[in-house]
């Protein structure tokens, strides 16, 4: 009896405090899950302050920035992480896909390139890569990329849609006559960029990759249902790595 009230008597033992760092991240991975990409936001931006060089956390914020729209902030987040971490294949990717949707492809090739280089058995990033590789008019490196994603993921059917898609010699010469367009996009003369757009469209009516980025000037233009209209009409070419590129784009920008 006496121990047991030698024991009460004692003070309790000290609490750790909460890690504020990991509260945070816990609390933004909440926000998440419950579909709120800014409050998650939010919660990661106090993390990366409390650790700044802590990659995984600029890794987080960024994905949720670009869940939100906030490709600028997102693409200096994927950036940083990429500082901190040159060897996180994932950040090179998911730059590598806004950079693409911005129509910066010899960017986006540099990063994809990257992204293969440290995960080589990843067929997500094979595919990926084989898209950058089709958009800027190298059809043989594509085919060769596709056929590694397919044998590293026997079925992988968007790869091999895309390697049937590289067959047809219709095709072959619009990715060139894209270029002109790509460069008035990168220097931001969007009028200019969507007459050329539709210009290789006239010519090539079945280049998804060309109707991709005239959506995508369209869309920088402030013409958001024209956007929308070229990405649906880039859907019923079959898919193809421009279709899935058009999908990411219409669930992104609503």
């Amino acid at each position: 009896m006496l121990l047991l009230w030698l024991l009460a008597a004692l003070p309790a033992p000290a609490q750790t405090p909460p890690d504020p760092f990991q509260a945070h991240l816990q609390a933004g991975q909440t926000a998440l899950r419950a579909g709120l990409p800014l409050i998650a936001a939010r919660e990661y931006r106090a993390a990366v302050r409390l650790r700044p060089a802590d990659a995984d956390a600029h890794y987080a914020l960024a994905g949720v920035l670009e869940a939100a729209g906030r490709t600028d902030e997102a693409m200096a987040e994927y950036r940083q992480t990429i500082t901190l971490r040159p060897d996180n294949a994932p950040a090179h990717n998911a730059l590598a896909g806004l950079l693409e949707d911005r129509g910066e492809g010899g960017a986006a090739l540099a990063q994809y390139r990257q992204a293969v280089a440290l995960l080589p058995s990843d067929p997500r990033l094979r595919f990926n890569l084989g898209g950058a590789l089709a958009d800027a008019g190298r059809p043989a490196q594509a085919a060769a990329q596709y056929r590694e994603a397919l044998r590293l993921k026997p079925d992988f059917a968007e790869a091999a849609q895309a390697l049937r898609a590289l067959a047809p010699a219709s095709s072959v010469g619009a990715p060139t006559e894209m270029q002109p367009a790509l460069a008035l996009a990168r220097a931001g003369r969007l009028p200019e960029a969507i007459a050329a757009f539709r210009a290789v469209l006239a010519r090539h009516p079945s280049d998804a990759a060309a109707r991709l980025h005239l959506g995508i000037a369209l869309y920088a233009d402030g013409q958001t249902a024209q956007a929308r209209r070229e990405w649906g009409q880039v859907l019923t070419r079959g898919d193809t790595s421009a279709a899935a590129q058009a999908r990411r784009m219409l669930a992104r920008y609503r």
